[in-house]
């Protein structure tokens, strides 16, 4: 480790991205060059300024993960940090774009679960133990305690130690196995409705939400869905078991391996506020 990192300091530590706008990633370049580059004209230009010579510095990347984890993720989504790099900030050239840093790169990465951010600039300041337990992870080489982070009331009820008889927002599973189904349907959209009409209308109480308004008189079926209309079809004010029969027709046109679930504790939605998308609408 090098001495310069383990003497900066015990103030605010700075997590910052090396991807922006689509380009590739910058990591190698910044390393190489000894800089941290703010990619962005009007973004985070006043955090930038706000670093200072000796403050510490990570290049991390977030991400989501569901397989290869090191404990029992119970299937779900988990949210992962990768620490690419960790330096020393020796020079913020003040344009809220460049910084000149003394790099350390960690080869390969180390993950860090839970506590995670996407924002290309993060601030982290000591004084709680998850943020002590990340800074520590980060910069003193420290192992993440992940039993505690499991177990802390963020995360107990999805990875906690709690008895299957005992756990709430069971509903949370299916989800998240639902959303990464729904996803392949972003940019098939008439793919998605296709298959809404195959659920059964008279069975499960759908028959507003299957139509599109031509006028106030006449209607006509679907044309168009958004993915997150479609998962807000089963959380509609209506009885528990009606969301359940929907829950499970939809797994079942989706080729989904998860179940329909019991819905307690879940949040409902208006049943005349359920398109989150503009439907055509004339007289």
């Amino acid at each position: 480790m090098n001495s310069k990192t383990e003497d900066a300091g015990a103030g605010a530590c700075w997590f910052v991205g090396a991807m922006y706008g689509g380009t590739e990633d910058q990591t190698p370049r910044f390393l190489q060059e000894g800089v941290w580059e703010n990619g962005y004209s009007d973004k985070y230009i006043d955090e930038v300024k706000s670093i200072q010579a000796g403050d510490r510095i990570a290049i991390k990347s977030s991400y989501i993960r569901k397989h290869g984890l090191p404990f029992d993720n119970r299937g779900l989504n988990v949210s992962v940090m990768a620490i690419k790099a960790i330096g020393t900030v020796k020079e913020n050239l003040g344009d809220g774009r460049t910084l000149k840093v003394d790099w350390i790169p960690y080869d390969p990465p180390r993950e860090w679960y839970f506590h995670t951010n996407r924002g290309t600039v993060w601030r982290v300041s000591p004084g709680n133990w998850i943020t002590d337990a990340l800074i520590g992870f980060t910069f003193e080489g420290k192992n993440q305690d992940i039993d505690r982070f499991r177990n802390y009331p963020l995360w107990c009820e999805r990875f906690g130690d709690i008895p299957d008889d005992n756990r709430r927002f069971d509903w949370t599973r299916f989800y998240t196995a639902f959303a990464d189904k729904l996803l392949p349907y972003k940019n098939k959209r008439h793919e998605l409705v296709a298959k809404l009409h195959e659920l059964s209308s008279s069975t499960v109480g759908m028959g507003n939400v299957l139509n599109d308004q031509l006028s106030k008189n006449e209607k006509s079926p679907l044309q168009d869905i958004c993915p997150f209309t479609f998962i807000k079809l089963f959380i509609m004010s209506m009885k528990n078991k009606n969301m359940e029969n929907i829950a499970s027709e939809s797994t079942e046109i989706l080729n989904m391996e998860e179940p329909g679930l019991i819905f307690d504790d879940i949040t409902l939605v208006n049943n005349q506020n359920t398109c989150l998308f503009v439907m055509n609408v004339n007289g």
